[in-house]
């Protein structure tokens, strides 16, 4: 192979670890930015974008908490921003990549305002649910940018198709229970498995969905597991990467029902088990985002 070509392939690797870099950063962000509001030290900043009136506030207490998270987020922006830049130099070679991470760019700059609009509204429920969905959107294109500059192979299975109802069901999950979040009525189901007459129809209505539509992915991803093995004893194409994700998404929703059964007898969620349960809801959809996106690839 000619000596500037794979130059050139090595120069998007380079892209590619940056933007993987960027993604877990992104993940650590999300989840941080859970334990802010599950800690309740969202208006620990009750202005924007100083602190108090301040660039660096008095630094204790939730005014700490939520200084940290703005300033964590304004790492995470310098990095993307270095891993677009990066791209940039190398758009000659990969171009789409160049796009990706540009639009990412666009995204996070969107997100910045959207942090300013939630402590504005003092943290509106459909704000901060919105902040959320973007939060992940980015986590996403980081993702895809992620496997394209590294050059990781598509999956034959599941198909494009399979994988898109994977993610779309996925998406409705997320949704149902953001809304149910934002709508503070999280203790608002006690019944098992379905909400009952102590629930009105509005509430009964969002936790039915969130409950069944989680039955639901948990169901689609057993039988997709399902025939990935078939295909593999088949001797038909597959890859381990897929199998992975689509594993370790099925567990992770198991273990979310089980924490959410658990909050249901309890009638009380601890902080650690909120931020947990939104960690382990992140990690859900950036599995099934990447098992979409390795799907995409195979097409």
């Amino acid at each position: 192979m000619n000596r500037s070509v794979i130059t050139s392939k090595n120069s998007v690797r380079i892209v590619g670890r940056f933007a993987f870099a960027s993604a877990v950063l992104t993940s650590l962000l999300i989840i941080y930015g859970s334990w802010v509001r599950a800690s309740g030290s969202g208006l620990g900043c009750p202005d924007w974008p100083l602190c108090k009136g301040v660039i660096v506030p008095g630094l204790e207490g939730d005014t700490l908490i939520e200084f940290g998270h703005r300033a964590f987020a304004g790492f995470v922006m310098l990095m993307v921003f270095l891993t677009t830049f990066l791209s940039w130099r190398r758009r000659s070679v990969d171009n789409a990549l160049f796009q990706l991470l540009t639009l990412a760019c666009a995204l996070i700059l969107v997100q910045a305002a959207l942090g300013g609009i939630t402590v504005l509204t003092e943290l509106h429920g459909l704000v901060r649910l919105a902040h959320l969905s973007l939060a992940l959107g980015i986590l996403g294109l980081l993702t895809w940018s992620t496997i394209k500059a590294l050059g990781i192979s598509g999956s034959p299975s599941p198909s494009f198709g399979y994988s898109s109802l994977l993610l779309l069901v996925g998406i409705i999950v997320v949704f149902a229970g953001g809304s149910i979040v934002a709508s503070s009525v999280s203790a608002g189901c006690p019944g098992i498995p379905f909400c009952d007459e102590r629930s009105t129809s509005y509430i009964a209505l969002q936790h039915n969905l969130h409950r069944i539509s989680g039955g639901i992915l948990l169901f689609l991803l057993i039988i997709s597991g399902y025939l990935m093995a078939r295909a593999k004893k088949s001797g038909l194409p597959s890859t381990k990467l897929a199998t992975m994700l689509n594993h370790a998404a099925a567990f992770l929703v198991l273990l979310q029902g089980y924490i959410g059964i658990s909050f249901v007898n309890d009638n009380a969620m601890s902080e650690s088990l909120r931020v947990l349960h939104l960690t382990i809801a992140m990690l859900t959809m950036w599995s099934l985002m990447s098992l979409w996106i390795l799907s995409l690839r195979n097409r």
